[in-house]
């Protein structure tokens, strides 16, 4: 029935009045895909069953580009200078061939670029499979998920470890915008549900959860009855150490008169 399917979804992609009833295939794959991975992973583990660490390894998963994800990088750095030893599965680089690279960043921080496969790449938004077949190759005492787009990975590979899950929610996600023909677009109701639904179904598992702001914590605490630990994105405490607290005028620097006006964005 899959090629059924296949040929349906090419006939009816040519067709631009049809792109809400694909956007429906799609999530139902989707939702599909996720209940399927959250039962057949409560059939082995239950969330009494948790190990107590035994170490200081940590694996941290995202989606994001990790070169310029401020803060995963910063939240990694304060880790490893406690000691722990952090491992991040993140994406490939554009044009990776292999299936997995290595990337030494520190002594105690370790990049592990991993390729989806064709079938993942089009739900890695929300599940990541080839994160958690990577996962069986590697020795780690936390699993920590950024962002609710690894929240069901990481669910996974902690509950199959029966190992303490970590949840850092950078944003309200499921209030996020979407790209859709080439362009960033309200997300649907329907997904913005769904998204929701299964954000509070895998709370119940978090061993320990915190987000940026007080604004989402309150929202948080509303829609899940579950109050986050609050870690706000701050510049790093060495960054506002200086010998001289004199500066350039931010003016005189950009080669501006007086008379411009400056709107200075920071975030």
């Amino acid at each position: 029935m899959g090629w059924i399917k296949t040929m349906f979804k090419k006939i009816i992609q040519k067709n631009v009045l049809w792109t809400g009833l694909i956007d429906v295939i799609e999530l139902f794959n989707l939702k599909k895909m996720a209940y399927m991975m959250l039962k057949q992973s409560c059939k082995k583990n239950n969330k009494n069953n948790i190990t107590a660490p035994k170490g200081k390894k940590i694996l941290m998963l995202t989606i994001s580009m990790i070169e310029i994800d401020c803060r995963i990088n910063k939240v990694a750095s304060s880790l490893a200078a406690e000691g722990y030893q952090i491992t991040i599965f993140c994406p490939e680089f554009r044009g990776q061939k292999k299936q997995l690279v290595i990337q030494k960043i520190s002594e105690n921080i370790t990049y592990v670029r991993i390729k989806p496969t064709h079938l993942t790449q089009k739900v890695k938004m929300s599940y990541q499979s080839h994160f958690v077949k990577a996962s069986f190759d590697f020795d780690f005492d936390f699993v920590h998920a950024n962002d609710l787009t690894t929240l069901a990975t990481g669910w996974v590979i902690a509950q199959q470890n029966r190992l303490p899950l970590v949840y850092d929610s950078h944003e309200m996600w499921s209030e996020n915008v979407t790209y859709k023909n080439g362009k960033y677009v309200q997300m649907q109701a329907r997904k913005r549900f769904f998204y929701q639904k299964l954000e509070g179904r895998l709370l119940k598992d978090v061993t320990l959860f915190y987000s940026v702001s007080s604004s989402i914590l309150d929202e948080y605490e509303r829609r899940h009855q579950r109050r986050p630990k609050l870690l706000a994105n701050y510049p790093d405490i060495a960054s506002l150490t200086y010998k001289n607290d004199t500066f350039e005028s931010l003016k005189e620097s950009l080669h501006l008169t007086p008379e411009h006006f400056v709107t200075l964005y920071i975030g």
